[in-house]
């Protein structure tokens, strides 16, 4: 799985660049789009990070068993990050903000009662090891979804030592999540 990503390198703090250096005010900014295989390529350069888009991968079917793959979601957290340069260790978890279109006639609150696991923040992070949120895209409510959206862009543009950094968007459509995890497995087996 060779390709060229549009996630830049990460900088010398371990860092994606929130914007491009060369031309701040150019739209290839963070969040910064790219495929379910570019970030496999991107980010699984390791046996933990394998695991981690492993669950990553787990977690977008229970999202497309639920009949939900209109929308995108922001990935981020110690996952994005370099850690490993600093003998910080792996990252732990993968954070997670969904943002997704209910289903024609669909309700949340039937969609929370119909697909339990998909919505039990703890169960998902302990089990699957991603920290997730999620945010309705709902046009009749657009200032709740700016709202939202301007809140998860800051937090997810800052470090806790409040460094500015990038992170990352894919697609919830399905993305041939099969090859995917073929090339995972493969990756993992050659760890081993």
């Amino acid at each position: 799985m060779q390709m060229v990503s549009n996630i830049p390198d990460w900088g010398p703090d371990g860092l994606i660049p929130p914007v491009d250096p060369s031309n701040p005010v150019s739209r290839n900014r963070s969040p910064y789009r790219a495929t379910l295989p570019e970030l496999v390529v991107r980010f699984g350069i390791s046996a933990e990070r394998l695991l981690l888009l492993d669950g990553l991968l787990r977690y977008r079917a229970l999202w497309h068993s639920a009949g939900l793959t209109r929308g995108f979601q922001w990935i981020n957290g110690s996952f994005a990050e370099g850690k490993e340069s600093f003998q910080e260790g792996p990252p732990r978890d993968i954070d997670i903000v969904t943002f997704f279109e209910l289903p024609k006639g669909a309700s949340q609150a039937a969609l929370s009662s119909q697909n339990t696991i998909l919505f039990q923040q703890d169960d998902v992070k302990s089990k699957l090891r991603v920290d997730t949120y999620w945010v309705v895209l709902d046009p009749s409510n657009m200032e709740y979804l700016i709202e939202n959206a301007v809140y998860w862009s800051s937090l997810f543009a800052h470090t806790r030592r409040d460094q500015w950094k990038g992170f990352v968007q894919i697609d919830l459509a399905q993305q041939d999540e099969d090859a995917v995890s073929r090339e995972i497995n493969a990756r993992l087996n050659k760890e081993n």
